[in-house]
């Protein structure tokens, strides 16, 4: 028998009904990347039940809480026709997929939330909120996401104007879209309802939602139903000194001309965690010019300057936005934990496994004892496995250190008072087919 958290209830507004007839399923969901994917298999003993669900809205609920407002993309009926397979994405796809009007443009002055609307109503979007309403990893885990930092930045990033703008000829609203609110520091999301879009930063401040523990006795440890678990530190493309221009900024006082450098051996300094330890022990500070040498590199010690411009942008603001993403890509493969688990609620919490949450992990095999912040997460269940929740996880210090900068780096330009940390781009867009997205429109990308 199946129990309550492993079912999957998949509810069809337009048909107005709703099923738990379900032999398999999965729900892919990573927050860097633009619609999240479902699959399900439907059994019905009367087939006409199974017939005419191409294009059907679906909403899709787990252990009570839900996962995805979506539309059925694709169908697959076969052998005696009692059972069908239904794939598609959530509805933030009919942004990816619909292209702006020709006759869309944005005056200079008009807010963030203004733009938005325009752009996206044809496709049914008229609400705009902000993760000062609601956090999508609250909705999602059914639990309350608190922040430690207090949040209170949404309000105000809705209410920031936006530069004249107008979209490229084909351009998808979705891509349209995500450039304007990136350069404010957000990530669109989706909401609580189809008409409705969710502004969102990542909750790198979050207090943890949940917690993984495993120890190495295996007689008598704590698994916390982990079936399998590894973590991959790559630290081949981290720098040491980063150095951000932007020769095109432009607009009021800030000048044409906006550059910031970052010491991350001495940023570094300031946390406790694995990271700080083997970033000041393993290179070296400061910027090191040509003509000089440190003698800590010719003993071994690592320098690497990371030299990045950033043409597009229209201000210092943006220049240092640009500056955030640029080095939280490179920091946040210092630590990958991918981990494979039984169920899909944490046994202590009783939240359902969300992305945008933090996990405290203690994870003695792999030598991992720090909050993790959850990137992507797969719920899926089949009769074989039972039910399966896979995690893909990075340390929030990689992007909170580019925070730490704004507040203590030594860098020309205005970096004080800036609002939030930088993620990275997603590198992976895979739906819940298995097939690789490579479109830059399916990418969720962020100024913060």
């Amino acid at each position: 028998m199946i129990d309550f958290e492993s079912k999957l209830t998949v509810q069809f507004p337009g048909l107005a009904r709703d099923t738990q007839n379900v032999l398999e399923w999965r729900i892919d969901s990573a927050y860097l990347t633009s619609t999240d994917g479902f699959q399900f298999t439907l059994y019905e003993e009367d087939r006409t039940l199974l017939r005419g669900l191409e294009l059907q809205p679906v909403e899709l609920l787990v252990a009570g809480a839900f996962q995805l407002i979506g539309r059925i993309d694709r169908t697959r009926v076969g052998h005696d026709g009692h059972a069908v397979e239904c794939s598609g994405r959530d509805y933030i796809a009919d942004l990816v997929e619909c292209n702006v009007d020709p006759t869309m443009k944005l005056k200079l002055g008009d807010k963030l939330d203004t733009a938005i609307l325009m752009a996206a109503s044809p496709v049914g979007i008229d609400v705009v909120i902000s993760d000062d309403d609601i956090t999508m990893g609250t909705v999602r885990s059914g639990k309350k996401v608190r922040r430690s930092g207090g949040g209170g930045r949404g309000k105000s990033r809705l209410g920031k104007a936006v530069q004249d703008f107008k979209p490229q000829p084909g351009e998808g609203i979705y891509e349209f879209l995500n450039k304007i609110v990136a350069r404010a520091g957000g990530t669109i999301q989706p909401g609580t309802a189809r008409n409705e879009l969710l502004i969102e930063e990542p909750l790198y401040d979050a207090d943890p939602l949940y917690r993984l523990a495993r120890t190495d006795d295996v007689a008598n440890g704590v698994h916390n139903n982990i079936v399998d678990a590894v973590a991959d530190r790559d630290f081949s493309r981290f720098p040491t000194y980063v150095l951000i221009n932007g020769t095109q900024a432009r607009g009021g006082d800030r000048g044409a001309n906006a550059s910031f450098d970052y010491d991350v051996w001495g940023i570094a300094a300031g946390f406790r965690s694995e990271l700080g330890r083997i970033l000041q022990d393993g290179s070296v500070s400061d910027r090191w010019k040509p003509g000089k040498v440190a003698d800590q590199v010719k003993d071994g010690s690592l320098y690497r300057l990371f030299v990045h411009r950033d043409e597009p942008a229209r201000d210092a603001e943006q220049v240092e936005m640009a500056a955030r993403r640029a080095l939280a890509e490179r920091l946040k493969d210092t630590l990958e934990y991918t981990v494979m688990l039984k169920g899909h609620t944490d046994p202590d919490s009783g939240a359902v496994w969300s992305v945008n949450t933090i996990v405290q992990v203690d994870d003695d095999i792999a030598d991992i004892h720090e909050p993790l912040w959850i990137a992507e997460r797969t719920l899926s269940y089949a009769p074989r496995e039972g039910a399966r929740t896979q995690l893909r996880c990075w340390r929030p210090e990689s992007f909170e250190l580019t925070e730490k900068a704004a507040a203590n780096a030594g860098g020309k330009g205005q970096i004080g008072g800036m609002q939030s940390a930088a993620f990275a781009e997603s590198q992976r867009n895979t739906t819940a087919t298995g097939e690789t997205a490579t479109r830059p429109d399916q990418l969720k990308t962020s100024g913060i």
